[in-house]
């Protein structure tokens, strides 16, 4: 059987430091290209070699690459040959994390035509690195190494070498899935009321047009040439369905792992309180390693009570636990604060309802820090354990800018002072009618 040529993390950690000091000579690249058993075009060669001859790949080198070459230089960076044994000379490093985006593009699906319709749209809008890697789990996530491997070692030395390869979406109809993203998408900007989460969903409704307009722009030339050479028959496709069927057996596997982990980490964390809806919700939420404004809208204050004990949790010896670590929307980590900020869970209560009413983050910071700030110098002037009453800790803050508002001389100053304090009273008044129904 055809085993897997993607090197993994235990063959890095057995790499030299002396063997990758050294550059990639030609004759160590015709080397490297024979044992892959890889064949390039002569100017082909010259081009990735000169790239690659310092073992680094720099962001100006890998903005002269098209999409097809980019997809090329893939399969001869970080490799084992056919015995499984890591290839030295096959280790690159690349300049920076926003390249991983560009990267991963040829891995998303089975279509060329939508991978370059992303590749080409990263390039256009040229996002930051958080944008770029956002967007890729958006679209279907970066590729599980682990998943990867245990396909490929399944497939047959003829599928193997025919090209098929792991991807995120393999054997789906990308102008369906772009078309039910969008569709999904502008359902959920006509049910939202938070301008934050509206404007996500703009973002993402844009990107996925412009992705719409490329891919069907590739799709036309691609048919157009095609054409060239036949009109009633299509080349047999490499991805058929017995290797779709190995495909979703692999991911159900997988998924049925991930689930495992999921239930091992709650077991971990002593979380006991989630309904098996709640789980399923929340391990989707958290498998991307990141949980967006979309996904928090979504949520109820007591389902964000609860996906609070998931996030950024560490062991009895203070170690980071895996799975827990996520990216954070902006309003998504603002409200993550507001279901912790107290042992008061009326408070907290209120305080979520406030923040959700807020139209921006600068109005959301504005308000929410210096009561967390206050709140957490109350704790330490006390005790961490001591129990606040928050009716007397929002009277403390709001004499303070009472002082502040007595102190100042400008006219601008005070107004804004009084704007302060009225917020924040009109704040206590919508606590105490909260704890009171909480109450009865």
């Amino acid at each position: 059987m055809q085993v897997s040529r993607v090197g993994n993390k235990e063959e890095l950690n057995q790499v030299r430091i002396d063997d990758i000091k050294k550059p990639i000579t030609e004759t160590k690249f015709d080397d490297l290209l024979n044992q892959l058993d890889v064949e390039l075009l002569d100017e082909e060669k010259e081009l990735f070699q000169s790239i690659i001859v310092d073992r680094r790949v720099s962001k100006d080198e890998l903005n002269t690459l098209s999409y097809e070459e980019v997809k090329k230089l893939k399969e001869i960076v970080y490799r084992s040959d056919l015995d499984g044994k890591f290839l030295t000379d096959s280790l690159v490093v690349f300049e920076s994390l926003d390249m991983a985006a560009y990267l991963e593009t040829p891995n998303l699906s089975d279509d060329d035509n939508f991978n370059k319709a992303v590749f080409e749209m990263l390039r256009d809008l040229n996002l930051s690195q958080e944008e770029g890697l956002s967007l890729i789990r958006e679209l279907g996530d970066f590729v599980d190494n682990e998943e990867k491997r245990d396909f490929e070692n399944r497939l047959s030395n003829s599928q193997y070498d025919s090209g098929v390869r792991y991807k995120v979406h393999m054997g789906k109809d990308m102008q369906e899935f772009i078309s039910n993203r969008l569709e999904e998408l502008n359902r959920g900007l006509d049910t939202t009321n938070d301008e934050i989460v509206k404007e996500d969903y703009l973002y993402l409704i844009n990107i996925y047009n412009k992705i719409d307009s490329k891919y069907n722009s590739f799709k036309q030339k691609d048919e157009a040439y095609l054409e060239q050479y036949t009109r009633d028959t299509k080349p047999n496709p490499i991805y058929n369905q017995d290797v779709i069927n190995l495909y979703n057996d692999v991911v159900k596997e997988h998924e049925e792992k991930d689930k495992k982990e999921f239930e091992e980490l709650l077991q971990k964390l002593e979380i006991n309180n989630l309904s098996q809806d709640e789980k399923e919700k929340f391990r989707l939420i958290l498998e991307d390693k990141e949980f967006s404004n979309i996904e928090m809208d979504r949520l109820s204050y007591e389902q964000m009570k609860k996906i609070s004990q998931l996030i950024s949790q560490k062991d009895s010896n203070n170690i980071p636990l895996e799975g827990t670590f996520v990216t954070l929307g902006s309003r998504t980590s603002a409200l993550l604060k507001t279901v912790t900020a107290t042992d008061d869970d009326s408070f907290n209560k209120a305080l979520f309802e406030k923040v959700k009413s807020f139209s921006t983050m600068e109005e959301i910071n504005n308000f929410l820090l210096p009561i967390l700030h206050h709140i957490d110098e109350q704790l330490k002037r006390f005790d961490e354990m001591i129990k606040l009453n928050m009716d007397e800790v929002l009277d403390d803050l709001i004499n303070g800018f009472k002082e502040e508002y007595n102190k100042a001389e400008h006219k601008e100053i005070k107004e804004h002072y009084e704007s302060v304090i009225e917020e924040y009273s009109d704040f206590k008044e919508f606590y105490a009618k909260i704890k009171k129904e909480d109450a009865s």
